[in-house]
């Protein structure tokens, strides 16, 4: 039993577990929230937007 996914994304379910215990609907709307934000500063920070929309590597400056 247990989780099984990608360890890297294992370690914020700890605290997503308690954000959702102690704050209900709101903590899960913050989550979410916070899941969908992840793109789009990884996007705004991309040197070469074209490259990042394709999903190409972008090479380090």
């Amino acid at each position: 039993g247990g989780y099984h996914g990608n360890i890297d994304f294992e370690f914020p379910w700890l605290g997503f577990g308690y954000i959702f215990k102690y704050l209900g609907i709101v903590g899960y709307v913050l989550v979410c929230l916070f899941l969908l934000v992840i793109p789009q500063l990884q996007f705004a920070k991309a040197k070469d937007k074209e490259k990042y929309y394709n999903g190409e590597v972008q090479e380090e400056a």
